[in-house]
């Protein structure tokens, strides 16, 4: 059996990246599945991946460089936009040439905002109910009447939250939606990591993540200023890669607002199979996002067991919905619930933390995604 997964983009430790590699290597762990095709749409780089396990199934594959030279896009826009056709002409002979018929099974892996590109690939493929397409980000947007024809032809539509699910159902009526959590990566380990005590000396938060605007990391360090406002000397780490341009504005800002005592910030990847590791360093993970897929990395945090403060974006609603306490509507809100986080007695500290943990393993463990997979391939 050989099976197709696409993705956007493969350059960093984000997301649709880990994703795309967790998907794929459980799919090359099965016995019957004897190839493992991903297809790269966007930018490719596999430098990311020294420290992570990739199957010897696996096999990537990318369109030619032209297909991303921007005046070659605005060709291949205006022919559609001219001949009022359903998909982009080049895309679709593209695919077209790559004789789909060979794949068994195809998961696309994608955002909202770039579904339209995968069009010609469902229109080509034969076997409709043989296509299923994971949502790693969702915009709460329309989508083109053209596009909902045929997402409806799919078996599966997934997001990652019931709100997600909602509104596809809802709003989108695509009724063949469910809602399923991504694989984690090493969950045994992030299992078995166990706090036992809430020690004093570590950061009282911490975040990780790509340095990208929509992450809105300035709150994050807005927020320690107005604590020590307050008179709490509350302490953050932050680390990530990306965009280094936006890390150097941010570091500007612990400057101006004098917070370097109490804020480490770096423009540093951390290696996925230390990822763990890091979390030993704080007792508290932010989430300032203005929109989410998951994130990814907040579940992780729930299955190493700690508190997770995050504004309502995403899927951490849905996550946290045994945690209400924990979601905060804006600065404003994510300050007190701040200073409630941090005035948390060691019992109470050390039960939200087992109490997170429990939920990942009874809500979103990896057992139920894994059954899911071997089931589509049946």
């Amino acid at each position: 059996m050989r099976i197709l997964i696409t993705t956007p983009f493969f350059q960093f430790s984000g997301g649709s990246e880990l994703e795309t590699i967790h998907t794929a290597n459980t799919f090359a762990s099965l016995s019957k599945v004897e190839e493992v095709h991903v297809f790269v749409a966007g930018e490719f780089d596999l430098n990311f991946t020294k420290n992570i396990y990739i199957d010897r199934k696996i096999k990537f594959f990318t369109r030619p460089s032209f297909f991303n030279n921007i005046f070659f896009y605005k060709i291949n826009k205006s022919i559609k936009r001219k001949l009022r056709l359903e998909s982009l002409p080049f895309d679709f002979l593209y695919w077209r040439f790559k004789k789909l018929s060979r794949f068994d099974k195809i998961y696309i892996i994608t955002k909202t905002s770039l579904v339209n590109d995968y069009i010609p690939l469902i229109k080509l493929y034969g076997l409709k109910k043989d296509i299923v397409i994971k949502y790693t980000t969702v915009f709460f947007n329309p989508l083109e009447n053209n596009t909902i024809k045929y997402l409806l032809q799919i078996r599966h539509n997934i997001v990652t939250s019931q709100k997600q699910k909602d509104f596809f159902v809802k709003n989108l009526d695509l009724k063949n939606t469910i809602a399923q959590e991504i694989l984690l990566f090493n969950e045994s380990v992030a299992i078995n990591k166990v706090r036992n005590q809430r020690k004093k000396g570590l950061y009282d938060f911490g975040i990780l993540g790509r340095y990208s605007e929509e992450k809105q990391f300035e709150h994050a360090i807005n927020l320690i200023a107005d604590l020590r406002d307050k008179g709490f000397k509350a302490r953050l780490i932050i680390k990530g890669g990306c965009d280094e341009n936006y890390y150097k504005n941010l570091e500007n800002l612990v400057k101006e607002k004098k917070l370097e005592k109490l804020i480490t910030i770096s423009f540093e990847e951390v290696q996925y199979d230390e990822v763990y590791n890091f979390f030993d360093l704080f007792n508290c993970f932010l989430i300032t996002s203005k929109y989410e897929g998951g994130p990814n990395v907040a579940l992780e945090i729930m299955a190493y067991g700690l508190p997770i403060l995050s504004y309502d974006v995403g899927a951490m609603k849905d996550r946290l919905n045994k945690f209400p306490e924990l979601i905060a509507i804006n600065e404003e809100d994510l300050s007190k619930k701040a200073i409630e986080i941090l005035n948390y007695d060691e019992s109470l500290f050390l039960q939200k933390c087992m109490d997170i943990k429990k939920t990942y393993i009874d809500d979103f463990s990896n057992d139920k995604k894994v059954a899911f997979l071997r089931d589509f391939l049946n």
